[in-house]
């Protein structure tokens, strides 16, 4: 979101999160050129625009707010906690003390997903504005830079990139998933295979970051580079060959841009026309008696063939959401937009120890 404004002179940028929220997230909104102001300190001043990724999130800030998502792909599969609108209460979700803020739009991805959000919830609800899908848009935009990335993360030529990505907490992933590791480790031999773990960005596991990496090692991990969380997880999707995980926003984003997709568990279909179903049409589950070496081929030829059908149900405008989220953010700072097309720059090559 701040590409939109990012050369943009007038305009102050700030963030904040709140407490227990990973580090991660804060260093990656740092890196966009903000400012950050503590999150008990947010009541202090008017802001002419309040960027939220939840509606509980904007309820101590004053000025007019645009709550982004939810993320497309999680909303398929997650309960109503995922996806409520203002009024509806969310046990223990902190805001910071002061005025209300003035929420004028829900900013979504997906025509299905307004219809969704207004068929589930009744009463006083936040205006929904289809603007389309940053972050597809935003991958799309860096693919160009691939090489790039490839170099920074130390892939050698004739290497495949894997990337293992977590879902949930990592407590609990690492139990169920420490067999997947070591057999990742030990049928992929180093010199044809990267292996890389990317580790959920959310506050389960910011203040265990060493133990995270010790249980890595203990699962025959010595073969894995750990992602960091403020390392950008698009630049290291782009530069990946394959991509292993559950269903979620990761394994999503890489089916939609052509990337061949091992699942590790989950259903085996989704819900007729959702994102679920075409993910799940084009990726592969991981086979636990056939040598991992031998399903790879079959991902491979099964990347391409509903990467179009997910982009359909992923975002109603593909390559379009700048230009539309630069209409509905400049009105409410009172300035006139910037002459010519909002184009996303790539994300930045990830710098790794």
């Amino acid at each position: 979101m701040s590409e939109i404004v990012r050369d943009e002179p007038r305009v102050r940028l700030h963030y904040s999160v709140p407490s227990g929220t990973s580090e991660g997230s804060a260093a990656i909104l740092a890196a966009a050129g903000g400012v950050r102001i503590p999150w008990q300190e947010l009541d202090i001043a008017y802001f002419d625009l309040v960027l939220a990724a939840e509606p509980t999130l904007v309820s101590g800030i004053s000025g007019p707010a645009i709550v982004l998502g939810p993320d497309p792909i999680q909303q398929e599969t997650a309960g109503p906690r995922g996806v409520e609108l203002p009024g509806v209460e969310l046990p223990g979700a902190e805001a910071p003390p002061g005025h209300r803020s003035t929420p004028r739009s829900w900013a979504l991805a997906h025509q299905r997903q307004r219809d969704r959000l207004r068929a589930r919830y009744s009463g006083p609800a936040l205006p929904c504005v289809v603007v389309g899908d940053p972050t597809y848009d935003r991958l799309i935009a860096s693919k160009p830079m691939r090489s790039d990335y490839r170099t920074a993360v130390k892939v050698c030529a004739g290497q495949n990139l894997v990337l293992v990505a977590l879902a949930g907490d990592p407590g609990s992933w690492f139990d169920r998933s420490t067999k997947l590791l070591r057999r990742l480790s030990r049928e992929l031999p180093a010199v044809k295979y990267r292996l890389m773990l990317l580790l959920p960005s959310g506050a389960g596991y910011a203040p265990g970051i060493r133990q995270a990496r010790a249980r890595i090692s203990g699962a025959d991990g010595n073969r894995f580079m750990l992602i960091e969380p403020e390392i950008d997880w698009r630049s290291i999707l782009i530069a990946a060959d394959q991509v292993v995980g559950e269903y979620g926003t990761v394994t999503g984003y890489a089916a939609a841009i052509g990337r061949p997709v091992w699942l590790t568990d989950g259903p085996k279909t989704g819900v007729p026309g959702s994102i679920a179903e075409s993910v799940l049409s084009v990726a592969s589950f991981i086979d636990p008696v056939v040598p991992l070496c031998q399903q790879i081929p079959t991902s491979v030829a099964r990347r391409a063939a509903g990467r179009y059908e997910i982009v359909d149900r992923l975002t109603s405008m593909p390559g379009r959401s700048a230009c539309a989220l630069r209409s509905q953010i400049y009105p409410l700072l009172r300035l006139d937009g910037p002459q010519g097309r909002t184009r996303y720059r790539p994300v930045p090559v990830p710098k790794l120890e």
